[in-house]
Protein backbone atom coordinates (compact mmCIF):
# COMPACT_ATOMS: atom_id res chain seq x y z
CA UNK A 1 0.00 0.00 0.00
CA UNK A 2 1.88 3.11 -1.16
CA UNK A 3 1.17 6.60 -0.21
CA UNK A 4 0.50 9.20 -3.43
CA UNK A 5 0.60 13.16 -2.51
CA UNK A 6 -0.62 15.94 -5.66
CA UNK A 7 0.82 19.33 -6.20
CA UNK A 8 -1.24 20.76 -9.22
CA UNK A 9 -3.99 23.33 -9.69
CA UNK A 10 -7.32 23.03 -11.91
CA UNK A 11 -5.93 20.55 -14.17
CA UNK A 12 -6.14 18.09 -10.81
CA UNK A 13 -8.77 19.05 -8.85
CA UNK A 14 -11.89 17.36 -7.65
CA UNK A 15 -14.84 18.37 -5.86
CA UNK A 16 -14.19 16.28 -2.22
CA UNK A 17 -10.50 15.22 -2.66
CA UNK A 18 -9.00 19.16 -1.98
CA UNK A 19 -8.36 20.77 1.37
CA UNK A 20 -11.30 22.30 2.63
CA UNK A 21 -11.97 26.00 1.13
CA UNK A 22 -9.46 25.06 -1.80
CA UNK A 23 -10.70 26.32 -5.25
CA UNK A 24 -11.96 23.53 -7.50
CA UNK A 25 -12.62 23.20 -10.78
CA UNK A 26 -13.73 19.76 -11.68
CA UNK A 27 -17.05 20.41 -9.51
CA UNK A 28 -20.41 18.37 -10.23
CA UNK A 29 -21.22 21.06 -13.23
CA UNK A 30 -18.00 20.71 -14.98
CA UNK A 31 -18.40 16.83 -14.56
CA UNK A 32 -21.05 16.30 -17.28
CA UNK A 33 -19.19 18.42 -19.83
CA UNK A 34 -16.32 16.92 -19.71
CA UNK A 35 -17.78 13.12 -19.46
CA UNK A 36 -16.20 12.35 -16.64
CA UNK A 37 -18.22 10.15 -13.95
CA UNK A 38 -16.31 9.66 -10.59
CA UNK A 39 -12.92 10.57 -9.82
CA UNK A 40 -11.72 8.00 -10.90
CA UNK A 41 -11.84 9.78 -14.20
CA UNK A 42 -9.21 12.21 -13.06
CA UNK A 43 -5.97 11.65 -14.08
CA UNK A 44 -4.19 10.79 -10.94
CA UNK A 45 -6.48 8.28 -9.60
CA UNK A 46 -5.87 6.76 -12.42
CA UNK A 47 -2.01 6.70 -11.83
CA UNK A 48 -2.41 5.35 -8.20
CA UNK A 49 -4.53 2.42 -9.39
CA UNK A 50 -1.51 1.81 -11.70
CA UNK A 51 0.57 1.80 -8.68
CA UNK A 52 -1.21 0.12 -6.37
CA UNK A 53 -1.66 3.12 -4.22
CA UNK A 54 -4.23 5.42 -2.36
CA UNK A 55 -4.32 8.98 -2.38
CA UNK A 56 -2.75 10.74 0.36
CA UNK A 57 -3.41 14.37 0.40
CA UNK A 58 -4.25 16.24 -3.39
CA UNK A 59 -2.92 19.51 -2.59
CA UNK A 60 -4.58 21.10 -6.06
CA UNK A 61 -5.99 24.26 -6.17
CA UNK A 62 -7.88 25.83 -9.10
CA UNK A 63 -6.05 28.60 -10.76
CA UNK A 64 -2.91 28.83 -9.12
CA UNK A 65 0.77 29.07 -10.00
CA UNK A 66 4.24 27.89 -8.64
CA UNK A 67 5.63 31.59 -8.35
CA UNK A 68 4.15 34.13 -5.74
CA UNK A 69 4.69 35.18 -2.36
CA UNK A 70 1.86 33.84 -0.28
CA UNK A 71 -1.29 31.49 -0.55
CA UNK A 72 -2.09 29.69 -2.97
CA UNK A 73 1.30 29.98 -4.66
CA UNK A 74 2.55 26.53 -4.86
CA UNK A 75 6.10 27.27 -3.43
CA UNK A 76 4.48 28.72 -0.39
CA UNK A 77 4.66 26.88 2.87
CA UNK A 78 0.74 26.31 3.36
CA UNK A 79 0.77 24.24 0.49
CA UNK A 80 4.36 22.60 0.52
CA UNK A 81 3.72 21.83 4.39
CA UNK A 82 0.15 20.18 3.10
CA UNK A 83 1.14 16.84 2.02
CA UNK A 84 0.57 14.23 4.13
CA UNK A 85 -2.72 12.97 6.51
CA UNK A 86 -3.58 10.81 9.95
CA UNK A 87 -1.47 7.75 8.11
CA UNK A 88 2.33 9.66 7.80
CA UNK A 89 3.88 11.06 4.67
CA UNK A 90 2.82 10.08 1.15
CA UNK A 91 5.91 7.59 -0.82
CA UNK A 92 5.71 9.80 -3.23
CA UNK A 93 4.50 13.03 -4.18
CA UNK A 94 3.59 13.63 -7.93
CA UNK A 95 3.98 17.22 -9.21
CA UNK A 96 1.82 18.60 -12.33
CA UNK A 97 1.36 22.32 -11.94
CA UNK A 98 3.05 25.66 -14.23
CA UNK A 99 0.13 26.00 -16.80
CA UNK A 100 -1.17 29.17 -15.36
CA UNK A 101 2.50 30.71 -14.84
CA UNK A 102 3.17 29.84 -18.49
CA UNK A 103 -0.84 31.63 -18.91
CA UNK A 104 0.20 34.99 -17.21
CA UNK A 105 3.42 35.42 -18.65
CA UNK A 106 5.38 34.75 -15.74
CA UNK A 107 9.62 35.46 -15.87
CA UNK A 108 11.51 32.55 -15.92
CA UNK A 109 14.30 33.66 -13.67
CA UNK A 110 15.79 36.06 -11.59
CA UNK A 111 19.19 35.09 -12.36
CA UNK A 112 20.25 35.58 -9.17
CA UNK A 113 21.57 31.96 -7.14
CA UNK A 114 22.31 33.53 -3.92
CA UNK A 115 18.54 35.26 -3.47
CA UNK A 116 16.32 33.64 -5.81
CA UNK A 117 13.19 35.64 -6.04
CA UNK A 118 9.61 33.65 -5.67
CA UNK A 119 7.95 36.07 -8.63
CA UNK A 120 10.06 33.70 -10.96
CA UNK A 121 8.92 30.74 -12.09
CA UNK A 122 12.01 28.41 -12.08
CA UNK A 123 13.32 30.67 -8.28
CA UNK A 124 9.63 29.66 -7.32
CA UNK A 125 9.86 25.44 -8.24
CA UNK A 126 13.11 25.31 -6.85
CA UNK A 127 12.06 27.36 -3.39
CA UNK A 128 8.80 24.65 -3.31
CA UNK A 129 10.87 21.14 -4.07
CA UNK A 130 13.17 22.28 -1.63
CA UNK A 131 10.44 23.39 0.85
CA UNK A 132 8.57 19.67 0.26
CA UNK A 133 11.89 18.06 0.60
CA UNK A 134 12.50 19.49 3.89
CA UNK A 135 8.99 18.60 5.12
CA UNK A 136 8.67 15.52 3.51
CA UNK A 137 12.64 13.81 3.63
CA UNK A 138 11.74 10.22 2.37
CA UNK A 139 9.16 10.70 -0.49
CA UNK A 140 9.99 10.29 -3.64
CA UNK A 141 9.45 13.83 -5.57
CA UNK A 142 8.58 13.53 -9.10
CA UNK A 143 8.26 16.53 -11.41
CA UNK A 144 6.15 16.73 -14.57
CA UNK A 145 6.90 19.04 -17.56
CA UNK A 146 3.93 20.57 -18.92
CA UNK A 147 2.02 19.11 -22.06
CA UNK A 148 0.32 20.61 -24.98
CA UNK A 149 -3.31 20.01 -25.41
CA UNK A 150 -5.54 19.64 -28.87
CA UNK A 151 -9.67 20.59 -28.72
CA UNK A 152 -12.11 17.95 -29.04
CA UNK A 153 -13.81 17.94 -32.26
CA UNK A 154 -11.58 20.74 -33.91
CA UNK A 155 -8.57 19.36 -35.68
CA UNK A 156 -7.59 22.71 -37.15
CA UNK A 157 -7.21 23.93 -33.92
CA UNK A 158 -3.42 25.17 -32.89
CA UNK A 159 -1.60 24.91 -29.44
CA UNK A 160 -0.21 28.25 -28.36
CA UNK A 161 3.36 27.70 -28.48
CA UNK A 162 3.94 31.25 -26.55
CA UNK A 163 2.39 33.99 -23.83
CA UNK A 164 3.32 37.86 -23.44
CA UNK A 165 6.99 36.50 -26.10
CA UNK A 166 7.78 33.32 -23.19
CA UNK A 167 7.10 29.76 -24.86
CA UNK A 168 5.86 27.20 -23.40
CA UNK A 169 9.04 25.14 -23.56
CA UNK A 170 11.65 27.42 -21.32
CA UNK A 171 8.96 26.78 -18.70
CA UNK A 172 9.83 23.05 -19.33
CA UNK A 173 13.42 23.82 -19.64
CA UNK A 174 13.11 25.54 -16.01
CA UNK A 175 10.98 22.29 -14.36
CA UNK A 176 13.97 20.17 -15.70
CA UNK A 177 16.73 22.15 -13.92
CA UNK A 178 14.96 22.51 -10.83
CA UNK A 179 14.52 19.15 -10.55
CA UNK A 180 18.05 17.86 -11.38
CA UNK A 181 19.51 20.78 -8.93
CA UNK A 182 17.21 19.43 -6.06
CA UNK A 183 18.10 15.98 -6.74
CA UNK A 184 13.83 14.93 -7.73
CA UNK A 185 13.26 12.55 -10.49
CA UNK A 186 11.58 13.92 -13.48
CA UNK A 187 8.71 13.10 -15.75
CA UNK A 188 9.04 14.48 -19.04
CA UNK A 189 6.18 14.40 -19.91
CA UNK A 190 6.16 17.05 -22.65
CA UNK A 191 8.93 15.50 -24.50
CA UNK A 192 6.76 12.59 -24.99
CA UNK A 193 5.04 14.55 -27.48
CA UNK A 194 1.34 13.50 -26.32
CA UNK A 195 -0.99 16.65 -26.41
CA UNK A 196 -4.34 15.28 -24.06
CA UNK A 197 -8.54 15.93 -25.60
CA UNK A 198 -9.89 19.60 -23.81
CA UNK A 199 -12.95 21.89 -24.20
CA UNK A 200 -11.16 24.50 -23.81
CA UNK A 201 -7.26 24.01 -24.40
CA UNK A 202 -6.45 23.58 -20.91
CA UNK A 203 -8.79 21.27 -18.87
CA UNK A 204 -8.73 17.63 -19.52
CA UNK A 205 -11.94 15.40 -20.55
CA UNK A 206 -12.03 12.43 -19.34
CA UNK A 207 -10.36 11.08 -22.05
CA UNK A 208 -7.64 14.13 -21.88
CA UNK A 209 -7.28 12.84 -18.14
CA UNK A 210 -6.79 9.01 -19.45
CA UNK A 211 -4.05 10.41 -21.67
CA UNK A 212 -2.50 12.15 -19.25
CA UNK A 213 -2.47 9.57 -16.90
CA UNK A 214 -1.06 7.25 -19.32
CA UNK A 215 1.95 9.24 -20.24
CA UNK A 216 2.25 9.48 -16.08
CA UNK A 217 2.48 5.82 -15.76
CA UNK A 218 4.95 5.23 -19.07
CA UNK A 219 7.29 8.04 -17.42
CA UNK A 220 7.44 6.33 -13.74
CA UNK A 221 7.94 3.22 -15.69
CA UNK A 222 10.89 4.67 -17.27
CA UNK A 223 12.07 6.11 -14.02
CA UNK A 224 11.83 2.11 -12.55
CA UNK A 225 9.19 3.92 -9.63
CA UNK A 226 6.29 1.58 -11.18
CA UNK A 227 6.94 -2.52 -10.24
CA UNK A 228 4.25 -4.55 -11.30
CA UNK A 229 1.14 -4.66 -9.15
CA UNK A 230 0.79 -7.09 -5.85
CA UNK A 231 -2.12 -8.62 -7.63
CA UNK A 232 -0.73 -9.19 -10.39
CA UNK A 233 2.90 -10.86 -8.86
CA UNK A 234 0.15 -12.75 -6.81
CA UNK A 235 -1.59 -14.49 -10.33
CA UNK A 236 2.07 -15.29 -11.60
CA UNK A 237 2.70 -16.98 -8.43
CA UNK A 238 -0.72 -19.13 -8.59
CA UNK A 239 0.45 -19.66 -12.15
CA UNK A 240 4.25 -20.55 -11.61
CA UNK A 241 3.88 -22.24 -8.21
CA UNK A 242 5.51 -21.93 -5.00
CA UNK A 243 9.38 -21.58 -5.76
CA UNK A 244 12.07 -19.17 -5.02
CA UNK A 245 11.19 -16.68 -8.07
CA UNK A 246 7.30 -16.64 -7.83
CA UNK A 247 7.69 -15.88 -3.56
CA UNK A 248 10.70 -13.16 -4.63
CA UNK A 249 8.15 -11.39 -7.43
CA UNK A 250 5.72 -11.22 -4.33
CA UNK A 251 7.85 -9.80 -2.10
CA UNK A 252 9.76 -7.50 -4.37
CA UNK A 253 6.17 -5.75 -5.50
CA UNK A 254 5.40 -5.13 -1.44
CA UNK A 255 9.00 -4.19 -0.31
CA UNK A 256 8.64 -0.74 -0.45
CA UNK A 257 5.21 -0.36 0.41
CA UNK A 258 3.16 0.70 3.69
CA UNK A 259 1.19 -2.40 4.86
CA UNK A 260 -1.64 -3.18 7.42
CA UNK A 261 -1.07 -5.69 10.45
CA UNK A 262 -3.72 -6.47 12.86
CA UNK A 263 -2.43 -5.38 16.37
CA UNK A 264 -3.92 -5.48 19.87
CA UNK A 265 -4.29 -2.24 22.32
CA UNK A 266 0.07 -2.94 23.20
CA UNK A 267 0.92 -2.89 19.22
CA UNK A 268 1.85 -7.03 19.80
CA UNK A 269 1.11 -8.67 15.90
CA UNK A 270 -2.20 -10.71 16.68
CA UNK A 271 -3.10 -14.38 14.49
CA UNK A 272 -6.13 -15.02 13.52
CA UNK A 273 -8.25 -18.14 12.49
CA UNK A 274 -8.52 -18.77 8.57
CA UNK A 275 -8.87 -22.20 7.22
CA UNK A 276 -8.61 -24.11 10.47
CA UNK A 277 -5.22 -22.61 11.06
CA UNK A 278 -3.96 -19.61 12.76
CA UNK A 279 -2.00 -16.84 10.66
CA UNK A 280 -0.70 -13.45 10.62
CA UNK A 281 -2.89 -11.37 8.09
CA UNK A 282 -1.51 -9.15 6.08
CA UNK A 283 -4.02 -6.51 4.80
CA UNK A 284 -2.38 -4.24 1.63
CA UNK A 285 -6.12 -2.42 1.50
CA UNK A 286 -8.03 -1.19 4.48
CA UNK A 287 -11.48 -2.47 2.51
CA UNK A 288 -9.82 -5.75 2.81
CA UNK A 289 -9.80 -5.73 6.67
CA UNK A 290 -12.99 -7.52 8.58
CA UNK A 291 -14.69 -6.78 11.89
CA UNK A 292 -12.89 -8.49 14.58
CA UNK A 293 -13.17 -7.40 18.24
CA UNK A 294 -10.08 -6.00 20.11
CA UNK A 295 -8.26 -5.91 16.64
CA UNK A 296 -6.99 -2.85 14.98
CA UNK A 297 -5.07 -1.76 12.25
CA UNK A 298 -1.31 -1.26 12.31
CA UNK A 299 0.62 0.84 9.58
CA UNK A 300 3.76 -0.59 9.09
CA UNK A 301 6.58 -0.88 6.21
CA UNK A 302 6.90 -4.51 4.94
CA UNK A 303 10.45 -4.43 6.22
CA UNK A 304 9.81 -3.04 9.50
CA UNK A 305 6.62 -5.66 10.15
CA UNK A 306 9.39 -8.50 8.98
CA UNK A 307 11.04 -9.32 12.32
CA UNK A 308 7.34 -9.94 14.26
CA UNK A 309 6.31 -11.73 11.63
CA UNK A 310 9.44 -14.21 11.96
CA UNK A 311 8.80 -14.00 15.36
CA UNK A 312 5.02 -15.15 15.63
CA UNK A 313 6.33 -18.31 13.82
CA UNK A 314 2.36 -18.57 11.90
CA UNK A 315 2.22 -18.70 8.71
CA UNK A 316 1.24 -15.21 6.88
CA UNK A 317 -1.69 -14.28 4.46
CA UNK A 318 -1.67 -11.43 1.70
CA UNK A 319 -5.55 -10.31 1.80
CA UNK A 320 -7.03 -13.26 3.64
CA UNK A 321 -10.76 -11.66 2.69
CA UNK A 322 -10.10 -11.76 -1.21
CA UNK A 323 -11.10 -13.86 -4.18
CA UNK A 324 -8.43 -17.01 -3.48
CA UNK A 325 -6.61 -15.16 -6.92
CA UNK A 326 -5.80 -12.69 -4.89
CA UNK A 327 -4.23 -14.24 -1.69
CA UNK A 328 -0.65 -15.47 -1.09
CA UNK A 329 0.25 -17.65 1.40
CA UNK A 330 3.35 -18.47 2.70
CA UNK A 331 4.40 -21.13 5.50
CA UNK A 332 6.67 -19.48 8.36
CA UNK A 333 9.64 -21.66 7.69
CA UNK A 334 10.16 -19.90 4.49
CA UNK A 335 10.13 -16.54 6.01
CA UNK A 336 13.93 -16.47 6.98
CA UNK A 337 15.52 -18.20 4.61
CA UNK A 338 13.59 -16.12 1.81
CA UNK A 339 12.34 -12.89 3.28
CA UNK A 340 15.26 -11.79 5.01
CA UNK A 341 18.01 -11.43 3.04
CA UNK A 342 15.74 -10.48 0.33
CA UNK A 343 14.38 -6.93 2.39
CA UNK A 344 17.87 -6.26 3.99
CA UNK A 345 19.73 -6.41 0.81
CA UNK A 346 17.13 -4.85 -1.71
Amino acid sequence: MRLVSIIGDSISTYEGFNPPGYEVFYKEEMLSDNEMNSVYDTWWAKVNQGLHALLCKNNSYSGSLVSGYSFPAACCEERTALLGNEWGYPDYILLYIGVNDFGNGVKISSGNKTAPDNRYFEDAYISMLNAIRTNCPDSRIVCGTIMRTKMKDRENWVFPEEYFDIPLEEYNEAIRRAAAQCGCYLADLSKTGVRYETLDGTHPTAAGHAEIANTWIKELARLELFSPSLEMSIKMFHKLGSNDMSVYMVFKSLANERILVPANEDGALIGLPFRDQTIIPIFTSPNEFGNEPGVSLRIKYMKDALPSLTAARKNIIINPFSEPEKQFILPYESLEKMLTPFLLNR
